[in-house]
């Protein structure tokens, strides 16, 4: 596991979905409307961050084999599923 590639991760995703979250505020004026506004795109960004964190954690153990050695059984053609993707 590569603790650097998942802080990267996470900071790049962090990091544009702020950005974008920032860019669609009106931030003139401090109004309970912008408050509310700001900590649902602020929680949203965290967790779209922490998602791409743990997937990255994840990968980071993949094995990059066509064959694998399972309790004595090879398994063969790893491939991605709609729950892989």
């Amino acid at each position: 596991m590569n603790q650097d590639q998942i802080i990267e991760a996470v900071t790049k995703e962090f990091t544009q979905r702020f950005r974008e979250t920032m860019a669609d505020l009106s931030l003139d004026e401090l109004t309970p409307e912008l408050a509310e506004e700001f900590s649902k795109g602020l929680q949203h960004c965290i967790s779209k961050a922490a998602l791409i964190g743990y997937k990255t954690f994840i990968e980071s153990y993949d094995i990059k084999e066509d064959l694998l050695e399972v309790e004595g059984k090879t398994l063969r053609f790893k491939y991605s599923s709609k729950k892989t993707s």
